[in-house]
């Protein structure tokens, strides 16, 4: 067996291998963006007591953000319309950037909201 054989059946077998792992890697994709979206929904719910939230005003309902403490809430402001959080459209609770990806309420507020641009 000549050198250019052995390479010949090395290429071969690769691309054989190839053709056979591909078409997994294709199947595996989709299911893997499927366990993230899995996962942003039963992500664990900030609770407005933890100390980080407690110090941002964090609450599931912006309705009723105490107006004299925080000042800078302005009526129509919630997580929802917030560029933090990462939810998807119609979910109740969705992840959030402030809290390390914890979910937070698609009505909540904090102080921390800056508008979707």
């Amino acid at each position: 067996m000549s050198r250019s054989n052995r390479c010949e059946c090395s290429r071969r077998s690769f691309v054989k291998s190839l053709a056979t792992v591909l078409p997994a890697g294709l199947v595996v994709l989709p299911l893997g963006q499927a366990y993230v979206q899995a996962s942003a929904t039963t992500a664990k719910h900030v609770s407005p007591s933890e100390p980080l939230a407690s110090s941002l005003g964090y609450t599931e309902n912006a309705s009723t953000v105490d107006k004299a403490k925080y000042p800078t809430y302005k009526p129509g402001q919630k997580c929802g319309a917030c560029r933090f959080f990462q939810g998807a459209t119609g979910e109740q609770y969705g992840p959030c950037q402030i809290f390390s990806g914890e979910a937070v309420n698609v009505n909540g507020w904090c102080a921390s909201f800056n508008a979707k641009s």
